[in-house]
């Protein structure tokens, strides 16, 4: 009588287990469900359009990747101050700063004030990598979605991807309060990679 009472707990636990596995599984679905099936329609970012909804300037801090250096080392990004346009919507403000981290850095130049940098810092993506849309769902959890195209040339290897990964990352968490963590799609859908190097199956902290 003993085991059959313990057969039976041991059964009504795998089954509370698999119920309980299946009903987060289909929250998940739904969710990424959700946000593919939205509209991604172009983003107007233009500066004209920002400047209309506009209440002034707001500075915030960029990050970017200095090249040579390793993720484990506090210099592997470097952060950049930069005035944007203050905006109240903060999905509108978070794709604002995603489209000014794949722009590159804006410190002095060869070309003199506000030209991209040369040398140790990761070149301007903006012809290889554009955003999509971008959205912000529940518990913190900001979604970006990337146009990728060939990235030959310009992610070379797993440091400078997850560079990429990173710069988005912490420039979005260290200004917008309401992002916790970063989910990437690419060019619409879930991907295994960004480039082929770094997973980005689960989201960025």
């Amino acid at each position: 009588m003993r085991d059959n009472r313990i057969l039976i707990i041991a059964t009504v636990l795998v089954l509370a287990v698999l119920v309980v596995g299946y009903y987060l599984f289909q929250q998940e679905r739904e969710r990424q469900l959700a946000v593919q099936q939205e509209v991604a329609s172009p983003i107007d970012l233009e500066d004209s359009a920002l400047e209309e909804q506009s209440s002034g300037e707001a500075e915030v801090t960029l990050y970017y990747y200095q090249m040579g250096h390793d993720p484990e080392n506090r210099t592997f990004l470097r952060a950049e101050e930069r005035s944007l346009y203050r905006l109240e919507d903060p999905a509108l403000m978070a794709r604002q700063i995603v489209r000014e981290v794949l722009r590159g850095p804006q410190q002095i130049g060869p070309g003199g004030p506000g030209e991209p940098t040369e040398g140790p810092t990761l070149v301007p993506l903006t012809d290889r990598i554009r955003l999509r849309q971008l959205y912000l769902m529940e518990e913190g959890m900001a979604v970006v979605d990337l146009g990728v195209g060939n990235l030959r040339g310009t992610i070379v290897g797993i440091t400078s991807e997850l560079a990429v990964i990173e710069t988005i990352t912490r420039s979005l968490k260290r200004n917008i309060p309401e992002i916790k963590q970063v989910r990437f799609l690419v060019n619409g859908t879930e991907s295994a990679t960004l480039a082929g190097h770094v997973s980005i199956r689960r989201p960025f902290r």
